[in-house]
């Protein structure tokens, strides 16, 4: 998907969810990029590869599902297509033993500092994913931010 530019993609992924928050495609493609990236080389060191990922996929369902999307039925099905693609992939991922309480509990504790499994990746974006969920998680409901259009970016 990314051309086994793991780094490039979610910096790229990073920079976009900066300007449109309401967007759960680059979080599900995040944790996509995540994953594929553990499967290379799936070793118990790099679990944290995992955790990330988790996070990012619940992510893109909290924002998939508090998304208002038309009452119109093929846009219904859309949704709950995309809903259930993500479900799958987040089960794949806690399948292999991702749990996104984990990056949180990492990060709160050794923020400053990338461990192995992360160090292919930004520090900056790494941290950037951990400041976001956290932000979302305690103050700000998805609905209050406020969408930009495309010819804000």
């Amino acid at each position: 998907m990314h051309g086994e530019r793991y780094t490039d993609a979610i910096s790229c992924f990073v920079e976009y969810n900066k300007n449109r928050h309401l967007d759960y495609k680059p979080w599900r493609y995040m944790a996509s990029t995540f994953l594929k990236c553990f499967n290379e080389e799936p070793k118990a060191s790099d679990e944290l590869v995992l955790h990330v990922a988790h996070a990012s996929v619940q992510r893109a369902l909290r924002i998939l599902s508090s998304s208002r999307w038309p009452t119109a039925d093929f846009a219904q099905k859309r949704c709950q297509a995309e809903y259930d693609d993500i479900q799958a992939l987040q089960q794949t991922i806690v399948n292999l033993g991702g749990a996104a309480q984990d990056y949180f509990a990492y990060m709160s504790t050794h923020g400053d500092v990338a461990p192995a499994s992360l160090q292919s990746f930004n520090w900056e974006d790494i941290i950037w994913i951990n400041e976001e969920c956290k932000r979302i998680a305690g103050n700000k409901d998805v609905q209050e931010e406020e969408p930009k259009s495309v010819r804000e970016l």
